[in-house]
């Protein structure tokens, strides 16, 4: 499952759709995403930027969809 950061909150994408995340994932790689866009690794919590993904492994992408640097979010 996909997650984009679109105005204000975190979508996520499941069954052929978009819809509003409602509860807090963990990815595969520990990291948390919240509804509000907020993401937590440890101690660590960052703010996603408008477009920006991450995936179901906690890989992230910027709005083009090439893979950022994770430096800073662990």
């Amino acid at each position: 499952s996909l997650m984009q950061f679109k105005e204000g909150k975190v979508m996520i994408y499941t069954g052929g759709s978009w819809a509003a995340l409602s509860a807090a994932v963990t990815t595969s790689n520990g990291r948390t995403v919240n509804p509000n866009g907020e993401v937590t690794k440890g101690k660590i919590t960052r703010k996603m930027e408008e477009g920006m993904m991450i995936d179901k492994d906690g890989q992230m992408m910027d709005k083009d969809g090439k893979l950022m640097d994770n430096t800073g979010w662990e």
